[in-house]
């Protein structure tokens, strides 16, 4: 079965979450998913922090193999 390889980059600590929990969808009701690494990477190391939130000490990028089928249908 044929698989499209999709990448989340995100602080460490939030990927341990994510890996536990699940994805908690941001505000605009929808999570983020890059075809390239580096451009999770990049989308990981620019976003926004909150106001009064340290900045992150480490990132990382999670790996998806998405079933081609399902992939189609996104």
């Amino acid at each position: 079965m044929d698989k499209l390889k999709l990448y989340h980059g995100t602080s460490s600590n939030r990927a341990s979450k994510i890996c536990t929990n699940g994805f908690r969808v941001g505000i605009d009701n929808v999570v983020f998913f890059a075809e390239e690494a580096k451009s999770a990477e990049y989308f990981a190391l620019t976003t926004k922090i909150p106001r009064g939130q340290m900045l992150p000490q480490s990132f990382t990028t999670i790996i998806f193999d998405i079933p081609m089928e399902l992939a189609i249908e996104l």
